[in-house]
């Protein structure tokens, strides 16, 4: 991985290369600081008003694993695409779409998240964050003495249980379930891609800024992309890094010089 300010100016190459370009971005970690709940989480005011000014050079799209709605209220611009859930539903153009769960997932989750509620009573700080479609485990607040015996529940209910259709995800102080059904972040992108090739008659050049383990879909699957990870990491198939979440906004504003 490279430095993605220290080697701008080959990102800025490529951008000036291309006929067209599009940004995407994820939320957490990315356009907000992590926060201790998901609620905390917002959006700064001078992090909107560089989103608003890059909207006047390429089009951008927010891939969250957040609600869609949820994340919609976070960003609160109207001009920008959504996707929710990791890709399973979003709003391109002002227009809504979501990939049908079957109705047996649906169930599991259901059965799962009565399940988890009485592990999390063991352990004060542990929440449950129930996404519709899918659910988050957050244990950023309990006790540091619990965090081991906590994972450790967890992955013996994930194991004893074996729920069938769900994959498990793992994040930084977090588990996700989540519908089995081979779609992530990445297919998001490429419709988001087909829609903006259609609208402006060329293929553009997709910049995705990402610091989650479902960020890494887009990285390793998508061709031709300017790959961005928060946090340097070996094992991340992002091809630059910037060091952490606060230097997102000096970058945002360096790219939205260069695509004048």
């Amino acid at each position: 991985m490279k430095d993605a300010e220290k080697y701008f100016f080959q990102i800025k190459k490529r951008i000036k290369k291309a006929q067209s370009c599009v940004l995407i971005l994820d939320f957490d970690g990315t356009l907000s600081a992590i926060a201790p709940t998901p609620r905390q989480a917002f959006l700064e005011d001078s992090t909107r008003k560089i989103l608003q000014k890059c909207l006047m050079s390429f089009p951008i799209a927010v891939a969250s694993g957040r609600t869609l709605e949820d994340v919609k209220q976070k960003i609160k611009i109207q001009q920008i695409n959504y996707a929710g859930n990791h890709g399973l539903s979003w709003e391109i153009n002002k227009k809504k779409h979501s990939v049908k769960i079957p109705k047996k997932i649906m169930q599991r989750l259901d059965e799962a998240a009565k399940e988890l509620k009485k592990i999390l009573v063991n352990y004060p700080g542990a929440f449950l964050e129930n996404k519709k479609i899918s659910m988050a485990v957050h244990y950023r607040l309990i006790k540091k003495s619990n965090t081991k015996k906590f994972e450790k529940d967890f992955n013996n209910f994930i194991l004893g249980h074996a729920y069938f259709g769900l994959d498990l995800i793992k994040n930084i102080k977090a588990f996700e379930l989540r519908p089995k059904i081979y779609w992530t972040k990445s297919d998001f992108v490429k419709i988001f891609l087909r829609y903006s090739s259609h609208k402006q008659k060329k293929s553009p050049l997709p910049i995705y800024i990402g610091d989650d383990t479902t960020d890494e879909d887009v990285f390793s699957t998508i061709k031709n992309i300017i790959s961005i990870r928060v946090g340097k990491n070996k094992k991340s198939s992002a091809a630059y890094y910037l060091k952490n979440q606060k230097r997102v906004d000096k970058f945002l504003s360096r790219l939205c010089q260069t695509a004048k």
